[in-house]
C-alpha cells in the first residue's frame, strides 16, 4: 500500500478579496459588515493576506524532501480547514496520486476540538468519498524534541534582544470558550510545554502550589522565581459570549506595567506558524499597548518552516510510513 502525507492547518485568505468567503467559512454564516470591515483592516495591517498558506506549502515541500532523504518517497500535500487548499482538495490530490493510506499531521500543536479535532473531522468527511483510502493520524509535533527546541531557541533570542531593568515572559496561546473545552487536554498540554521551554531556557520551574505570585492580581500558571518571571496567558479571544480561557495577555501587560516592569517578552508557544494571531494580535495590539505603557517589547519568532519544524514533523510522521 502506497503512503502519502497530508499537512493539516487552519487556513487563511491569500488576499483581501478572499476575506468575506474565509470569514463565512470560519463563522458558518455570512459576516456582518462591521465584522467584515474589522477583519479586512487587520489583514490590511499585516500586508493584505495571511502568510499561513505559503508557510504551509513551504513546510509540505521541505517535509517531502526530508522524507525522501530518509528513504520515504511519498507525496506530501496541504489541507486546510477554512481556506484553499481545503482538506478535501488535499485528500483528492493524494487519492489521484494513487495513495492508499494518508498519514495526517497537524500544524496546530495542542489538542483541541477547535483545531486538530476539526481537522480530523474534515479529513474523515473528505475520505468518505474514497472508500479504499485509509487514514492514520500522526502524533502532535508538541511531542517532538526539535519543536520544543525551536520554541526555546526563539525565546532565548527574544530575551537577549529586549531592553529593560525588569523583564517578564508571557507564554501565549489562543483562548477558547471554557464551556466548549470538554475533555480536551488543551490547557494541560500548554502548561506542560510552557514548563518544558521555561526550563530549557533557564527559567525557574512553575510554582507547585497556588500558581505564580509575581503579579498578585493575576491568576495564572507560571513562576515568579529567578531573574526572569514567567506565566501562561491567552490571546485572540473571540466575540462569543461566556467565559474564555484567561488571563488575557493585554490584562497581564497592564498588570506588569503597574508592578514596575519595563520590558515584556512574548513566546507564542500555542502557534507553530505565523498568522493573524501573531502578526496582528501580538505584533500590533499587544506591542502597541506595551509601548503606550513605556515598556519594551519583543516577540519570539514562530517556528514556521524552519529546519527544526520540518525535523519535528518528520519525526512524528516517519514511524507511520511503510
Amino acid at each position: 500500500m502506497s503512503d502519502g502525507v497530508l499537512v493539516m492547518g487552519f487556513g487563511g485568505p491569500r488576499s483581501l478579496d478572499d476575506v468575506p468567503e474565509f470569514c463565512a467559512n470560519l463563522m458558518g454564516r455570512e459576516p456582518g459588515p462591521e465584522v467584515l470591515e474589522r477583519v479586512r483592516l487587520r489583514y490590511l495591517t499585516i500586508g493584505g493576506s495571511s502568510p499561513l498558506p505559503d508557510i504551509a506549502t513551504s513546510i509540505a515541500q521541505k517535509l517531502g524532501e526530508k522524507l525522501a532523504a530518509d528513504a520515504h518517497e511519498v507525496p506530501v500535500k496541504v489541507g486546510m480547514r477554512y481556506w484553499h487548499p481545503f482538506m478535501a482538495e488535499g485528500i483528492d490530490e493524494l487519492a489521484a496520486a494513487g495513495v492508499g493510506r494518508v498519514v495526517t499531521v497537524s500544524l496546530s500543536p495542542f489538542e483541541s476540538s477547535h483545531s486538530s479535532g476539526a481537522y480530523r473531522t474534515a479529513v474523515a468527511r473528505a475520505a468518505a468519498g474514497h472508500p479504499d483510502l485509509t487514514i492514520a493520524d500522526a502524533p502532535s509535533i508538541r511531542t517532538a524534541p526539535t519543536f520544543l527546541t525551536a520554541l526555546t531557541d526563539a525565546l532565548q533570542g527574544a530575551v537577549t534582544e529586549v531592553e529593560g531593568r525588569r523583564k517578564g515572559v508571557i507564554f501565549t496561546a489562543h483562548s477558547l470558550p471554557v464551556a466548549e473545552l470538554g475533555g480536551d487536554p488543551y490547557v494541560e498540554e500548554l502548561r506542560e510545554a510552557a514548563a518544558h521551554v521555561a526550563r530549557d531556557a533557564g527559567l525557574a520551574p512553575p510554582a507547585a502550589v497556588g500558581g505564580q505570585r509575581w503579579l498578585p492580581r493575576v491568576d495564572a500558571y507560571g513562576s515568579g522565581e529567578g531573574a526572569l518571571p514567567w506565566l501562561l496567558a491567552y490571546q485572540s479571544k473571540g466575540q462569543r459570549s461566556g467565559r474564555w480561557l484567561g488571563p488575557d495577555v493585554t490584562d497581564v501587560v497592564r498588570e506588569m506595567a503597574a508592578a514596575g516592569f519595563d520590558a515584556v517578552v512574548f513566546s507564542p508557544i500555542g502557534f507553530a506558524t505565523d498568522h493573524m494571531e501573531t502578526l496582528y494580535d501580538l505584533d500590533v495590539e499587544a506591542a502597541g499597548l506595551a509601548y503606550d505603557l513605556d515598556m519594551d517589547f519583543r516577540r519570539a519568532e514562530a517556528p514556521n518552516d524552519s529546519e527544526l519544524t520540518v525535523e519535528a514533523l518528520a519525526s512524528v510522521v516517519e514511524p507511520l510510513l511503510a
